[in-house]
């Protein structure tokens, strides 16, 4: 667990027979861990990607938690900007949170919308 645990330890030297204490205070840091917003992606005239109840490893993931470990928490994720979903372009989707665990330092990562032309407007364009 990170923090400050003192302990003691004893030790003996083999051919004196003096037995010495030293107290020692360790220092455990906190590991990283990363929550990534999930890059999205939809088509020019659809509807954008709905964020308001996010799923882990469908909207964000988290990278570096270690064997069983867990956080505890929830994640909001928004767009910086009301996508434009009537031409091709990028928003940012912010993520932030809640999310906590005494060993763990987390860092949340931005993820993109990307709109992309409608495989009709495509066509469309190319039959012009």
């Amino acid at each position: 667990m990170p923090g400050n645990t003192p302990f003691g330890i004893r030790f003996r030297r083999r051919r004196v027979r003096r037995c010495g204490r030293t107290n020692l205070t360790v220092t455990a840091a906190k590991k990283a861990v990363t929550v990534t917003a999930l890059n999205q992606s939809a088509y020019t005239g659809s509807t954008a990607p709905d964020l308001s109840s996010p799923e882990a490893d469908k909207n964000y993931k988290v990278e570096g938690l270690v064997g069983a470990d867990t956080l505890s928490g929830t994640v909001t994720l928004t767009y910086a900007q009301t996508p434009d979903m009537s031409k091709p372009g990028k928003t940012a989707i912010n993520i932030t949170g809640t999310l906590s665990n005494d060993n763990y330092e987390i860092t949340y990562v931005p993820g993109t919308l990307t709109v992309f032309r409608s495989a009709f407007q495509r066509r469309r364009w190319f039959l012009l």
